[in-house]
């Protein structure tokens, strides 16, 4: 470990790694930049209220959402509210940046699209339910999970309007991995979905046969390799092409942390308290950090380190071996 801070409130999104410093949000008290070498607090700004959504960074510009339904961009260098958006409930939803504009879901069934410069609202689409979970972006296709009922929209980066939308009938919380035409989806009710937006078709449907397994972990895709976890306290690994299981871990709890893969390793967090780096190709498991507080958050990598948040508010880095 190359150092561990203890900030106010628990963390349960992604930290940004930008230009060495760790952007991070709280839900007790608002966003910290920190020094990515020592784990210095460089800035706190507790206005920016509850955060459960991970920030992006674009430039000067730190974005985020909170769960008072304000997003906001802060200058990355000292903290300071460069301008703010008003959505009219929470925004849990991790935001998407499209060349000049930034895209993003709210619990008021709305996907917003801003510009980045000044905070305009460029327009809004509306969706059949709440909107917790990350646009995906391709191209200039921007794709969204009504996550109530799992409708998959395409829209337009620069207009809004669909292009294309399909309807699952299952609940999704989970952002989803889009890789080509192929969006990879995991749902409330025990499945994951591949769907070619292409044709609207089912490429693969991946079944534990148990409805009350729940899939909150967004997949990690490299190669042939989907990798994403359950509260079923597993973490598996399908075959992209067939959607068959080539193997599980086990934690001891659930895992709603969000896969990484790096080279050929995955890294995770639990419910447990756990860290857990397994191998990609068996889910062998390689080794653990025993942080022992829940693990919701998911690992960013950047610059040869690794940093993630637990829900006792305690931050961590770990630095690759030379």
């Amino acid at each position: 470990m190359a150092w561990r801070k203890d900030l106010e409130g628990p963390i349960s999104s992604t930290a940004a790694v930008v230009d060495g410093r760790v952007y991070v949000g709280t839900e007790w008290a608002g966003l910290y930049a920190l020094a990515l070498d020592s784990g210095e607090i460089l800035w706190h700004c507790r206005e920016a209220g509850t955060i459960t959504s991970s920030p992006h960074v674009v430039g000067n510009r730190v974005l985020v959402g909170s769960y008072e339904g304000d997003f906001r961009a802060f200058d990355a260098a000292t903290g300071e509210v460069l301008w703010s958006f008003q959505a009219e409930q929470p925004i849990q939803s991790p935001a998407a940046v499209v060349g000049d504009r930034v895209i993003f879901g709210s619990y008021d069934r709305r996907v917003y699209c801003l510009a980045i410069e000044d905070g305009a609202k460029l327009w809004d689409y509306e969706v059949a339910t709440e909107v917790f979970c990350s646009p995906v972006v391709s191209g200039r296709d921007v794709t969204v999970l009504s996550c109530g009922n799992g409708t998959i929209y395409t829209l337009d980066a620069e207009v809004g309007g669909p292009a294309l939308e399909i309807a699952t009938g299952q609940i999704a919380l989970a952002t989803p991995a889009r890789v080509g035409a192929y969006l990879v989806a995991p749902t409330y009710m025990g499945t994951v979905l591949c769907m070619d937006l292409n044709s609207d078709d089912t490429r693969w449907v991946f079944d534990v046969g148990n409805q009350a397994v729940v899939f909150h972990s967004s997949p990690a895709v490299t190669g042939k390799r989907v990798v994403f976890g359950g509260r079923d306290m597993r973490l598996r690994c399908l075959d992209f092409d067939s959607g068959e299981e080539l193997w599980q871990f086990r934690a001891r709890d659930s895992i709603d942390s969000s896969p990484v893969i790096v080279g050929d390793r995955v890294f995770v967090g639990s419910d447990d308290g756990n860290l857990y780096a397994v191998a990609l190709e068996t889910g062998k498991l390689l080794w653990r950090y025993v942080g022992g507080e829940p693990i919701s958050a998911s690992p960013a990598v950047a610059y040869g380190r690794l940093v993630i948040g637990n829900s006792g508010g305690v931050l961590v880095c770990f630095a690759a071996k030379p």
